[in-house]
């Protein structure tokens, strides 16, 4: 078994059953981004009733819509040392995704 929770099969990445369980204790009612320290992402908000995840990024405050992004990502990301990082593998082209006041969704 691998370390890491997180982890690349093919061209697909998920979380392996192992950290599902870990992850089982999600609050979904912590959705805020308060303890986001990044370079990159400013804040976030995830809304487990539509999957949604809102980012906004430094220094431009700009906010884009992740689209069905499961509550045991959104736990991993806000875990992780390095959002961006985390960002860019497992979120920013793993879903469909718009700037906020835009309505077509581009990427996957």
């Amino acid at each position: 078994m691998r370390n890491s929770a997180i982890h690349a099969t093919g061209s697909s990445k998920h979380f392996s059953p192992w950290n599902r369980t870990i992850l089982s204790g999600f609050c979904p009612s912590d959705t805020s981004g308060a303890d986001m320290p990044s370079t990159v992402i400013r804040d976030t908000n995830y809304d487990p009733a539509t999957r949604i995840l809102s980012v906004w990024f430094v220094p431009s405050g700009i906010r884009y819509d992740y689209e069905d992004v499961a509550p045991a990502t959104y736990a991993a990301f806000r875990k992780a040392s390095s959002k961006g990082r985390f960002f860019n593998e497992f979120i920013r082209d793993c879903h469909k995704h718009h700037r906020f006041g835009e309505r077509q969704a581009v990427g996957k």
